[in-house]
């Protein structure tokens, strides 16, 4: 019995080492508050793309949105996938949401962290019921002249494709970033390959009938 006891003891605390106490898992629907990652988040972070800081202007809104998407090793989703980081600064009117995509079908775990001179940390995070779009909520208003954390999403994505990044308030401004690249599934690769397998038999035919 102490045996397994102790055996016992040793796969919780592996299991613990395996999930970090600052991971904030988002499913699909949920609503959920982000933990601050603590200290330096962008010391570790690799830059696979970046945005550059993007002017908007919707109504009286004003300012820069961008996105960066690389790797991090305290991934804890998988530590060498991908991240997807966002950041806005207001210098007109006010802004209520930044939302991201497309995340279906993706695990994801969101954070914040002060890096990049965050001014302003977002009240809560939230993904819509389809699991595309991953959003972080300020609670009152992003207002000018602020900026807000890096607003992280975590993932186990290990490519990533064009895709939307959004500020909101009454007025939404959209621009290009970086999502997600959605991967064959194992069905879809075993029917290409059979595919590919079968072409080449119709080529070795052709050939030797020449």
């Amino acid at each position: 019995m102490k045996v397994l006891s102790g055996i016992s003891v040793i796969a919780l605390l592996m299991a613990g080492a395996a999930t970090p106490s600052f991971a904030t898992s988002l499913a699909p629907g949920a609503t959920v508050t982000p933990t601050v990652v603590p200290g330096s988040f962008t010391a570790n972070f690799t830059i696979l793309g970046n945005t550059g800081a993007v002017a908007y202007s919707a109504g009286d809104d004003s300012g820069t949105i961008q996105e960066w998407v690389g790797t991090w090793a305290g991934n804890p989703v998988a530590g060498d996938d991908l991240v997807f980081v966002y950041q806005v600064t207001l210098t007109g009117g006010d802004a209520a949401r930044v939302t991201g995509g497309s995340y279906a079908g993706f695990n994801t775990d969101v954070f914040t962290n002060i890096d990049g001179s965050g001014t302003t940390q977002p009240s809560d995070a939230a993904r819509s019921t389809s699991g595309v779009v991953v959003g972080f909520d300020f609670n009152p208003n992003l207002l000018p002249v602020s900026t807000s954390y890096l607003l992280i999403v975590d993932t186990n994505a290990t490519s990533w494709v064009a895709g939307p990044m959004s500020v909101i308030d009454d007025n939404t401004f959209t621009t290009p970033g970086f999502a997600p690249a959605a991967t064959p599934e194992p069905s879809t690769l075993s029917l290409l390959g059979t595919g590919l397998l079968a072409a080449g038999a119709g080529l070795r035919r052709k050939m030797r009938r020449a």
